[in-house]
């Protein structure tokens, strides 16, 4: 293991606020809820896990050296913990206990019936309406976590779609969280219209980010 040296730890420390925690969160939370779990699409995770405990946890990799956080090859603690975020999501996911145990048993409510926490959608009219909408999150959701991992290659573009998911839309905004200028982003947001191209054409059967134009 490595732990980190003084600067980085002073760096770690000042960056880590609960700002900084609660846009982990967010973006581990609907990372989640973007897939299946013990066959059940945003179902429970394997050992009672949550947002905020992959979050916890992810953290202490980095804080206690099971993960190795170099200030000077990933400046921004926010990507690189976005990164490892990812990766216990997916060892949870591929884990034999997602892939073969099933719950003990369900939280119910007072009804009896199963309880999951929902992000907030808009309400469909009709029992069809209902389920089309589902499908379509299931989808987009799908679709947002695949470009976000295509653009690995561009840290500031994938620092954007990363701002988008939490929320983060408005250049001003986006620019302050990632720390650049605003001018940046509007460049950048120039090569993501040609990322957003290429990702059409390499997933063309699910017509990703489908465009009149393409």
């Amino acid at each position: 293991m490595s732990e980190l040296t003084p600067d980085a730890l002073a760096k770690f420390e000042q960056t880590v606020t609960d700002e900084f925690i609660e846009r982990l969160s967010i973006f581990a939370l609907r990372r989640t809820r973007s897939r299946y779990w013990r066959g059940v699409w945003d179902g429970h995770l394997p050992g009672g896990n949550g947002a905020r405990d992959i979050v916890a946890e992810a953290l202490d990799d980095v804080l206690f050296g099971r993960r190795t956080w170099n200030p000077e090859k990933n400046p921004d603690l926010l990507d690189f913990m976005r990164s490892v975020v990812n990766s216990k999501i997916s060892h949870l996911q591929t884990g034999e206990e997602n892939l073969h145990c099933k719950l003990a048993h369900e939280e119910k409510d007072e009804e009896g019936r199963e309880h999951v926490e929902k992000l907030p959608t808009n309400p469909a009219t009709t029992a069809d309406e209902q389920l089309q909408a589902n499908e379509d999150e299931t989808r987009n959701s799908e679709l947002i976590f695949l470009f976000y991992d295509f653009v690995a290659g561009d840290k500031l573009i994938q620092g954007i779609v990363g701002c988008t998911i939490e929320g983060v839309t408005r250049r001003a905004e986006i620019a302050a969280a990632l720390k650049v200028k605003e001018q940046e982003i509007t460049n950048a947001n120039k090569r993501l219209e040609r990322c957003f191209k290429e990702f059409r054409k390499a997933h063309a059967d699910k017509n990703p980010f489908k465009s009149p134009r393409t």
